[in-house]
């Protein structure tokens, strides 16, 4: 056995207990307004924080608990997720009931940044930090081992070195992953593909998260009842033979994101086209490029949940050590506008992409 298959078999059976917890998500449909007190540190861009937000309406030295919140980059997901955040200290109503807090939030440029961010709220020891995205959430993590932090946005808190069990933390770190929503991506797919027998996977053969993706996705697939085959490759040459065998073979392809699928993406939907084989991508970001569908988590609502989990933290409710990572529980399912009239949605919940 090779070194990378060492890794890799690790990798999967580190992350195992993930399935059992996707399983269990069903993606349902609530809305969350998007209030916040909230206040900037360093000069803050204001598009990064809902419109709606209004500064603290309590002095800032009655606050009660100091949230530190780590933003690296400005990504409309990062944005909703940080709203969802700051939403569910709202929707509680603890202002109301003497729970006074100050949320400051820190934008960050890079990995560098991340790690200045994450310093200097510890030097200001803060009550929690709230890392949003996977940067931020390592930056955090080796800032400190006291300070609660619960991070967002992180599809594997395993293999980032976050956590050694998503079950039980037993560290100073929980939260809200985004992993790819398998169980959830299939469905959709047989919903827009009813008459759909093969799906083909194609991804690259040494990415680990590819691998595990595509694990899960083919025991979901399976379940519903698809012949599931991978078609992987190793580098470009062999990922344009990888994507004529998976298109001739297959009713669907299903395209996994990394680096070697993003370098060859306009070959493999070159290809596709040719062979009149839709592509349903496991991301948002083939969807410009022509897949016809995907299915992906609410960002607001995962930063609501993971707002509810700082909650429990600074209300003593639980210790953070001992609060399991959660998975999305909402999903948004995306079609390519390109690709709408195709379908009967009349009765499906889809954005429109």
């Amino acid at each position: 056995m090779t070194f990378f298959n060492k890794y890799v078999k690790g990798a999967v059976l580190l992350s195992l207990s993930v399935l059992l917890l996707l399983s269990s998500a069903a993606c349902s449909k609530k809305n969350s307004d998007s209030t916040s007190n909230t206040s900037t540190a360093d000069e803050v861009s204001t598009t990064a924080i809902n419109t709606t937000s209004q500064p603290a309406t309590e002095p800032e030295a009655l606050a009660k608990y100091t949230i530190g919140v780590i933003m690296c980059g400005d990504s409309e997901a990062d944005k909703d997720a940080y709203n969802g955040f700051v939403s569910a200290f709202e929707h509680r109503d603890f202002e109301q009931n003497g729970f006074h807090h100050n949320i400051i939030l820190s934008q960050a440029k890079d990995d560098e940044d991340c790690r200045a961010k994450a310093h200097e709220f510890v030097s200001q020891n803060v009550d929690l930090i709230f890392a949003i995205g996977e940067k931020a959430a390592v930056s955090a993590s080796r800032s400190t081992t006291a300070i609660p932090i619960v991070f967002c946005s992180v599809a594997d808190p395993i293999e980032a070195g976050l956590l050694d069990s998503p079950a039980t933390p037993e560290r100073n770190i929980t939260g809200v992953s985004d992993f790819t929503p398998c169980k959830e991506q299939m469905e959709f797919l047989k919903t827009l593909y009813p008459k759909a027998k093969k799906i083909s996977a194609v991804y690259c053969a040494t990415d680990a998260n590819s691998i595990l993706v595509s694990t899960f996705a083919q025991a979901e697939a399976e379940a519903l009842g698809f012949e599931y085959n991978s078609y992987t490759a190793s580098n470009e040459n062999q990922l344009k033979v990888t994507a004529e065998s998976a298109a001739k073979n297959g009713d669907v392809i299903y395209l996994c994101e990394d680096e070697l699928t993003l370098s060859e993406r306009k070959a493999i939907f070159k290809t596709a086209k040719e062979k009149k084989v839709p592509v349903f991508s496991s991301t948002s970001t083939f969807l410009k490029d022509g897949a016809v569908a995907t299915c992906l988590p609410d960002y607001t609502e995962l930063g609501y949940d993971a707002g509810e989990l700082a909650l429990i933290i600074l209300k003593d409710l639980k210790p953070v050590n001992e609060i399991a990572v959660e998975y999305p529980k909402v999903c948004i399912n995306y079609v390519n506008e390109k690709n709408k009239d195709e379908f009967s949605l009349d009765n499906i919940d889809v954005t429109v992409y």
